[in-house]
């Protein structure tokens, strides 16, 4: 259904407009929250041309502290021990993610949950990192991987910043099926807890508990075609991790959980598996990847009585005792040379030998606060297809340098810019970590339960219409025509429901005044099949011009016939009767009163006595809270025992800054035995920079 923005049809069930109507609940005034300015980022791209070869160099002093103060003439250049002059340079500094934690940590509290992404997305020009974790499927135990992937769920929960891009990736997984680049912290948390452990068939059989009576000639086995199915699988994963990279702005890392790999054999000829890591080191390169590798394994006791082992006596640790002891040594650290080889030719860091896959995370985003972005002019002959060494030298004492150890000597491809077709622009937009902007339209999609307590979502689109270019017809009418794309995929990326449509708009002069201010909303309601997690996307498109707008949102439908106590969406409106206030829009004006409105349902559940609701509002900005209000009761009807609860009331946004905020609803079940059980969800609205 298509409607102006002021006069949305009523809601489905009438339940959620009764809350907005009754409100009892007294009006919560919001105070003022701090607003904040962000900097353009640099231009990160790694160039190799005829004309320039552009890199990126860290720099450190003896203690491993960054030095950002240095000048072109302080660096040197040699390509196959040749020195070049320096033709480009660009000290990049970014902002310390430590302290951007911290900040934002402070104002969480032990229930938060992940809030959604920003409503209007993520822009290009807005990115900081953009971070891909690889879990080696080939070469990841079942233990090593519990630890890989609790560590990234620390980093996400802890270390996400505003600004940064991640994806969650499984080497051994199409990498078109793969968790795509996203800002939204629910959906890298949901990628993290969707990954399965694929059983590696680990190169060392055993490894942390190996049988000190097996045979030396056991520990070291020739490779077969499994391992090199498997090497070869992961070498193609991750250069497709940098290809993807490649066209995302910001500083690029990719770091890799792995057990470890060899790349050179003995007595086994390792041609393949160094041109193989050669051609990875290259990709990377030219998308300007660096990756960071951790041995996922830690520590390793070869038996369940011995510690740690080394190969220096000075070390923690012992030296190896017995010939079993050394061999398999010498195959772990084969294994290990890999993670360095990967992170040594990239630019980036290994982590070996330790347990501490969180403290590895930490180090490596200190590793990227600052860097030289450095180009200089290549020789005709650096371009015959071999491959370059590269080095980089400081002329100030007790500084080093790091950066990728070479290139193969080809110039990158030019890119040819075909035409694309419909269904390939389409595609482009829907998988884009950035939304199109050419027509403007924003997504609100919202989860109730039927009668019969299906779930049912209701997607309301706010089209722009300023931005349309409406033709005039012979009898003088304005008309356009577009095409709405409507795709949600399931909790396995696959499409689970589509809708097309196009439509034609024909206003006269004074309609096109009244939708270009106020907006037009395209509203659909349909029923899933079950529960779950949905990524909803949709896309418009103005088929005279070609020009497409597109949105996206995700949404947890809870499962009602496993939890005691769920929520609905949340409906949010504005009293004053403009077009911004809609449940649509929520662009609300500074100090004004807005209501909200959603259905809890309950499970009818087995103790005696009554049951209390409780419900609470959160308001946070950049994931620090900035408005709380205390729990307060709420009142169930006496029919309601197995059924909807009304939830609502009235905010006074007194104060609040201009920006986007989200609006958190917790509502908590506690019966007479004093357990409580809670449910939630999340809304986004915004403050308007203008109060009109």
């Amino acid at each position: 259904m298509l409607c102006s923005s002021p006069g949305l049809r009523r809601w489905t069930p009438s339940i959620l407009i009764a809350v907005l109507a009754s409100l009892l609940i007294p009006s919560d005034i919001i105070g003022q929250t701090p607003s904040t300015q962000r900097q353009t980022p640099p231009d990160d791209t790694i160039r190799i041309s005829t004309n320039l070869v552009q890199i990126d160099v860290i720099v450190t002093d003896g203690k491993g502290n960054h030095v950002t103060d240095l000048k072109p003439e302080d660096f040197v250049i040699e390509v196959d021990g040749r020195q070049h002059p320096i033709s480009y340079f660009q000290p990049v500094t970014e902002a310390n993610p430590a302290r951007a934690s911290t900040a934002r940590n402070a104002g969480r509290t032990e229930s938060s949950t992940a809030a959604p992404a920003a409503r209007a997305g993520i822009r290009p020009d807005q990115v900081r990192r953009s971070i891909a974790f690889i879990f080696d499927d080939y070469f990841l135990a079942f233990d090593s991987f519990v630890r890989s992937r609790d560590a990234a769920r620390k980093f996400i929960n802890e270390q996400v910043q505003e600004g940064d891009l991640v994806a969650i990736i499984q080497t051994g997984k199409r990498f078109n099926n793969l968790q795509r680049f996203t800002s939204d912290r629910r959906a890298m948390l949901h990628a993290i807890n969707k990954l399965t452990w694929v059983p590696p068939g680990s190169p060392l059989p055993g490894l942390g508990g190996l049988d000190p009576s097996a045979r030396p000639e056991s520990v070291i086995s020739p490779v077969d075609e499994s391992d090199a199915y498997r090497t070869l699988g992961r070498s193609n994963a991750l250069q497709h991790v940098s290809r993807a990279l490649r066209d995302l702005p910001g500083r690029k890392v990719a770091i890799l959980f792995s057990d470890g790999f060899q790349i050179l054999t003995p007595g086994v000829d390792s041609t393949r598996a160094l041109d193989q890591m050669r051609r990875v080191t290259d990709e990377a390169l030219r998308g300007g990847v660096a990756f960071y590798t951790i041995e996922a394994k830690g520590l390793i006791a070869l038996s369940p009585n011995s510690g740690p082992i080394t190969f220096s006596p000075n070390a923690m640790g012992r030296p190896p005792s017995t010939e079993y002891e050394r061999r398999a040594l010498e195959r772990i650290f084969r294994e290990r040379e890999g993670l360095i080889f990967l992170a040594r030719e990239t630019g980036g860091l290994a982590v070996t030998g330790s347990n501490d896959i969180p403290g590895g995370l930490r180090a490596f985003m200190r590793d990227n606060e600052s860097y030289y972005l450095i180009g200089f002019d290549p020789d005709e002959e650096t371009f015959d297809g071999k491959f370059r060494s590269l080095k980089v030298k400081i002329n100030r004492r007790g500084l080093t340098a790091r950066t990728r150890s070479g290139f193969l000597g080809r110039a990158d491809e030019a890119r040819i810019d075909r035409p694309k077709t419909r269904n390939e622009e389409i595609t482009d937009v829907i998988f884009s970590p950035f939304a199109a902007r050419e027509l403007p339209v924003e997504l609100t999609a919202l989860y109730f339960a039927d009668a019969e307590l299906k779930p049912v979502i209701r997607t309301m689109v706010q089209i722009d219409t300023a931005a349309l270019a409406f033709q005039t017809g012979e009898n003088g009418k304005l008309s356009t025509t577009l095409e709405l794309i409507a795709i949600t995929f399931d909790d396995n990326g696959k499409p689970a429901e589509q809708q097309e449509r196009n439509f034609t708009i024909t206003l006269d002069q004074a309609s096109l005044e009244r939708v270009r201010r106020d907006g037009l909303v395209y509203q659909s309601d349909f029923t899933l099949s079950k529960p779950g997690f949905y990524h909803f996307h949709t896309v418009l498109r103005e088929i005279s011009s070609g020009r497409m707008g597109a949105s996206s949102q995700l949404l947890d439908v809870p499962d009602l016939s496993r939890r005691r106590i769920a929520l609905s969406g949340i409906v949010v409106a504005g009293t004053s009767g403009d077009a911004n206030d809609s449940p649509s829009l929520r662009r609300f004006a500074k100090n004004s009163e807005v209501q909200y409105g959603a259905a809890a349902y309950l499970q009818q559940h087995q103790a005696t006595g009554p049951r209390k609701l409780y419900s609470q509002i959160e308001i946070y900005r950049d994931d620090k809270v900035v408005h709380k209000t205390p729990p307060r009761p709420v009142e169930i009807a006496a029919d309601a025992s197995d059924g909807a609860v009304d939830i609502g009331g009235r905010l006074v946004l007194g104060g609040l800054e201009p920006g986007d905020y989200h609006l958190r609803l917790i509502v908590s079940d506690v019966t007479v035995q004093g357990k409580t059980v809670s449910a939630d969800q999340w809304i986004t609205f915004t403050v308007r920079q203008e109060d009109r």
